[in-house]
């Protein structure tokens, strides 16, 4: 009897599993064909539907300065997921040394109805990039604490004048699970712009850039300075974004704002570094 009952389990199982192959092999088959031109049409029509009716500029895309395409930030790319029902599973791999944190995802996508594989993304991060590298210091004594190769002199110029910041290195440690998410969000939004074929509406990772890569296409002359030099608005503290970081990130999270809007907001008053920004950026990140 134990061994009819188990034999007769098997069938059934195994019925089971080939009804259940048959279903996959049907969707796949149906998946794979050829869209037709109305179907093209129709998915293009419920993008700029959702762009319309749901995304916000500032919060879901945005346009950052030297850019000519939408941005799409990482909130954007969670509506579009949603909205094509695709659930993403991010494969890690650590490449990081003794002296440098340092990571690639694969983001591989799965059309959750049907549990089709639907697309890839691949992002990578690394706390050598030069907005993770280093941070600006205003006190001389931590300078010159800092062993040599730790620190460094980085010149700029406006106007025929060169001018200095010192910065130094950034303890790693202080930025792994920042530099893991950052190579998260860059994967997800690349399976994101694949999967729903929205790479000719959106961007990527143009927003990671440092400000000084943003304009490489298109400088201003010495005699048109950015708004903010122009004006030679104040500084803004250190100490004001450390006292305002709770409430932020309380903001963020909330959905209230979104930080490039408050970098905007404060950058029509103050003046801030570009370390500042990222900061401001970091707390945004999940």
């Amino acid at each position: 009897m134990k061994l009819l009952f188990f034999y007769g389990c098997a069938a059934s199982h195994g019925c089971h599993l080939e009804t259940k192959h048959m279903n996959q092999l049907a969707v796949m088959s149906e998946y794979r064909q050829i869209m037709s031109v109305d179907d093209v049409r129709a998915q293009v029509n419920q993008m700029q539907e959702i762009m319309a009716g749901v995304m916000k500029g500032e919060t879901h895309y945005g346009i950052i300065p030297g850019a000519k395409a939408k941005t799409l930030y990482k909130a954007g790319s969670e509506v579009l997921l949603s909205a094509f029902k695709i659930s993403v599973e991010p494969m890690i791999e650590d490449l990081s040394t003794h002296d440098e944190i340092r990571y690639r995802i694969k983001a591989v996508g799965t059309h959750s109805p049907s549990g089709l594989i639907v697309g890839y993304g691949i992002g990578e991060c690394s706390s050598n990039e030069e907005k993770y590298k280093w941070r600006r210091t205003y006190i001389d004594k931590e300078f010159d604490d800092t062993p040599e190769d730790r620190r460094r002199i980085k010149y700029s110029s406006y106007r025929g004048k060169v001018n200095e910041s010192k910065q130094i290195r950034v303890n790693i440690a202080d930025i792994a699970n920042t530099v893991l998410k950052m190579a998260k969000k860059r994967a997800q939004i690349d399976l994101t712009l694949t999967a729903t074929a929205a790479s000719d509406i959106f961007t990527q990772d143009i927003e990671d850039l440092p400000d000084e890569y943003m304009n490489q296409d298109n400088h201003e002359p010495d005699n048109n300075p950015p708004a903010a030099e122009k004006n030679q608005l104040p500084v803004y503290s250190d100490g004001d974004i450390t006292a305002n970081t709770e409430k932020w990130k309380g903001f963020f999270a909330a959905k209230k704002q979104n930080p490039d809007g408050l970098i905007n907001k404060i950058s029509s008053k103050y003046s801030l570094t570009d370390q500042q920004k990222q900061t401001i950026r970091n707390m945004g990140v999940k």
